[in-house]
C-alpha cells in the first residue's frame, strides 16, 4: 500500500470515529464528556499514528492544513459544541493548529508523535475517568479539574514515556532520557493541563511537550538538583500565594515559566524576571493616597502570562536556538513589563490625574491610557533597570542595552494608546470611566473592544516590544559587537 492510499485509510478512520461520536452523544441518556473524549482519543491517535507510517510529512501536513478551516468554521456555526456547557468546543482546532505548527517546525517526526500521544491519551483519559468519578475538585485559573483526574494524567503521560523507553515499537529517542527527566517532564505536563481553560490544552500541551524533549539534555542537571529546583519554586509560588502578591493560577503560571527559566541554557535568567515580579510586587503593595493601601488582589494566571508569557516563549526559542536575537527579545519583554507596571503603580499615587496621549483630555489618575508626567518618568527609569541587568551580567552589549531600554519604553507608550483607543470601558456608580466590570452600571459600556481587558492590552504592547526587539536585532546582525 503507498503512502496516498495509507494517508485516505487514516482519513476515512477519523471519519468513521467521528461518526461514532455525533451517534453516540445523540443516543446518550445523559449529558457527558464520553462521546466528544471518543473524538478527541481516536482524531489525536490517528494523527500521532500517521507519523509512524511511511506517510510523507508534506502529506500529511496538507491534509491537516485543509480540515483546520473546515473544523474552525464547524465550530463557528455551532456543529461541534461542548456536551454540558453548550459553548462552542474549540478545542479541535486549536489541536489541529499546534499539530501543524509541529509538522512545520520540527523534522523529527518521534518529537511530534510523543506530543500527539500524550494529548490524545493522557489528556482523554483524564477527562473520561475524572470528570464522572473525581470527588475533589480544584481550579487553577483555568476550567475546573479533580485530583484524580490530574492522577490519571500524571501516570498515563509517564506510561506513555515508559513505552517510549522499552518497547521497540515504538520511537527511540526517549530510551535515552533519564528516568528523572521523564519524571520532570510527566509532572510538568501535569500542572500545565490544570491551568488549561476552555480546550486551549489542545494548543500549549502539544507545543510544551515538543519543548522540553527538544531542550539538549545537558540542560537538565542530575536528579537531585533538578527537584531542588522544583520543590524551591513550588515553595516560592505557595509563599506568594499566601501573601497576596499572587492568586493560585497566578502561581501556578510563575511555577512553569520559572521552570523553562532554571532549566535552560543559563539558570542566572531567572534574575530578570525575578527582578520585575519583585519591583512590582513591592509597588503594587505601596500606600495609596491618604493612607489607603492597593485592594486589587493578588495577581492571576491571566496577568502573570500577559506580563510573563511572550518574553518566556522568547527565551524557549533562545535555548533551542541559541540566537541571540531571541534572547534580546526576552530582555526586552520584561524590560516593557517592568516600565508599564512602575508607571502604572507610582504614577496613580504621585498624579491626583493623568492625560490622554492622544488630544491631551485630563483623566482621573489611574485611568487606561492616561499618561502623567510623575509616571512617564519612573518608566522611562524602570525600563533601563532590566537591560542595566543583563549588561553588568554580561548578557547584552552597551548598544543592545541602550536599543532594550528604548523599545521598552516605547511599548509603555503604546500601552497607554491601546488602552486609550480600544480598552473597553464602563461607567461605574460615580459616573467615572472604569476598565473593571465590576461595581460598572448595566448596560454602560462607553467604547472599546469587548475582549480589550487590560491583561489583553499588556499582552499586545509586550508582544509588540518583544517582536520589535526581535525584528531590530535581526535586521542589524553584528550590532551586538559594537
Amino acid at each position: 500500500m503507498n503512502s496516498l492510499s495509507l494517508l485516505f485509510v487514516l482519513i476515512g478512520v477519523l471519519i468513521l470515529v467521528l461518526v461514532l461520536s455525533i451517534l453516540l452523544e445523540k443516543r446518550s441518556a445523559v449529558r457527558s464528556h464520553l462521546p466528544r473524549k471518543v473524538l478527541h482519543i481516536g482524531a489525536i491517535s490517528i494523527c500521532a499514528v500517521a507519523l509512524l507510517l511511511p506517510i510523507p510529512t508534506e502529506h500529511i501536513f496538507l491534509a491537516a492544513i485543509i480540515a483546520l478551516p473546515l473544523v474552525s468554521l464547524a465550530v463557528y456555526f455551532g456543529f461541534l459544541r461542548d456536551p454540558l456547557s453548550k459553548r462552542r468546543s474549540w478545542g479541535m482546532p486549536y489541536f489541529i493548529l499546534s499539530y501543524c505548527a509541529l509538522l512545520l517546525a520540527i523534522d523529527e517526526r518521534e518529537i511530534v508523535f510523543y506530543a500527539m500521544a500524550i494529548l490524545a491519551i493522557s489528556d482523554g483519559l483524564a477527562t473520561a475517568i475524572g470528570a464522572p468519578f473525581g470527588k475533589i475538585s480544584y481550579t487553577l485559573g483555568g476550567d475546573t479539574r479533580s485530583y484524580l483526574g490530574s492522577a490519571v494524567f500524571f501516570i498515563s503521560t509517564l506510561g506513555i514515556f515508559a513505552l517510549g523507553s522499552f518497547w521497540p515499537i515504538l520511537p527511540e529517542p526517549l530510551a535515552l532520557q533519564p528516568w528523572h527527566v521523564l519524571l520532570f517532564l510527566s509532572l510538568y505536563l501535569t500542572l500545565c493541563e490544570a491551568i488549561s481553560a476552555a480546550g486551549r490544552d489542545n494548543l500549549w500541551l502539544p507545543l510544551m511537550a515538543a519543548y522540553w524533549l527538544l531542550l539538549p539534555r545537558e540542560f537538565f542537571p542530575d536528579a537531585g538538583l533538578t527537584f531542588a529546583w522544583v520543590a524551591a519554586l513550588t515553595g516560592g509560588g505557595f509563599l506568594a500565594l499566601r501573601s497576596g502578591a499572587l492568586d493560585a493560577g497566578g502561581a501556578a503560571s510563575a511555577v512553569l515559566m520559572g521552570l523553562v527559566l532554571l532549566l535552560g541554557a543559563e539558570p542566572l535568567h531567572v534574575l530578570l524576571p525575578g527582578l520585575f515580579f519583585l519591583l512590582g510586587s513591592v509597588l503594587s503593595r505601596l500606600p495609596q493616597k491618604m493612607g489607603k493601601r492597593s485592594d486589587s488582589g493578588g495577581r492571576s494566571k491571566a496577568q502573570v502570562l500577559a506580563n510573563g508569557g511572550i518574553p518566556v516563549l522568547a527565551l524557549m526559542l533562545y535555548n533551542l536556538s541559541g540566537e541571540q536575537a531571541f534572547f534580546f527579545a526576552f530582555a526586552v519583554g520584561f524590560a516593557a513589563a517592568l516600565s508599564d507596571t512602575s508607571s502604572s503603580e507610582l504614577g496613580t499615587r504621585l498624579s491626583s490625574k493623568s492625560f490622554a496621549l492622544l488630544g491631551g483630555r485630563v483623566l482621573r489618575a489611574g485611568s487606561s491610557g492616561g499618561v502623567s508626567l510623575p509616571g512617564t518618568i519612573i518608566g522611562l527609569f524602570a525600563a533601563g533597570l532590566i537591560p542595566l541587568l543583563a549588561y553588568l551580567l554580561g548578557w547584552l552589549s552597551v548598544v543592545e542595552t541602550s536599543f532594550a531600554a528604548t523599545i521598552a519604553f516605547a511599548a509603555n507608550l503604546f500601552d497607554s494608546l491601546l488602552g486609550q483607543l480600544f480598552q473597553q470601558k464602563y461607567v461605574d456608580d460615580s459616573g467615572a470611566w472604569t476598565d473593571q466590570m465590576h461595581g460598572a452600571k448595566q448596560g454602560n459600556k462607553r467604547r472599546g473592544l469587548r475582549w480589550m481587558t487590560n491583561d489583553m492590552v499588556n499582552a499586545i504592547s509586550i508582544a509588540f516590544a518583544c517582536l520589535s526587539a526581535l525584528i531590530l536585532h535581526l535586521c542589524c546582525i553584528g550590532f551586538k559587537h559594537l
